[in-house]
């Protein structure tokens, strides 16, 4: 009885211990986020610049492939106050766990006004437990149109509930 108990209690502990897969970040997923946008119009030679906090929405779905994560996401980041205003876009993801963390990078397309754009991150996860996981996003987009250049950097933080 004893052997069995000592057995039992090491399959458990070595659970916990166990690291991440690209596997444990697939399926399903909506989250918020927060974050800061720093935007800069140029126009006729002058540069305006405008920083921003906002809220944000994240939805989409992951699948694991051959120790790789593929996804596509869509969000909105309401930035009212950046020279691009308040965005949508849909972006796709590939991404590897190190560790414990899921790395990825983004490519898409965001905009409303003054346009569509394409866009560039990265990002960063980490599950808290099965449902539960950490964001951090890094992204970027331009766009020059009828003479004016927009550029837009955002570094958002989140809590994704991901459906098991």
């Amino acid at each position: 009885m004893k052997k069995i108990s000592i057995l039992a209690l090491l399959a458990v502990a070595s659970t916990a211990f166990a690291q991440k897969t690209e596997a444990d970040f697939a399926g399903y997923y909506a989250g918020a986020q927060l974050g800061v946008n720093h935007s800069t119009e140029m126009r006729a030679g002058k540069e305006h610049s405008k920083n921003s906090a906002y809220p944000g929405l994240v939805v989409g779905h992951n699948t694991a492939y051959n120790g790789v994560l593929y996804g596509v996401e869509g969000f909105a980041d309401f930035h009212k106050k950046s020279s691009t205003g308040r965005d949508f876009g849909m972006g796709f993801k590939a991404g590897k766990v190190v560790g414990d963390v899921l790395v990825y990078g983004r490519l898409g397309v965001t905009g409303r006004a003054p346009g569509y754009r394409p866009q560039v991150g990265v990002g960063a996860e980490y599950l808290i437990d099965k449902n539960l996981s950490l964001s951090a996003l890094v992204s970027h987009d331009h766009l020059n149109e009828q003479g004016v250049h927009h550029n837009n950097t955002s570094m958002a933080v989140g809590l994704n509930y991901h459906l098991r």
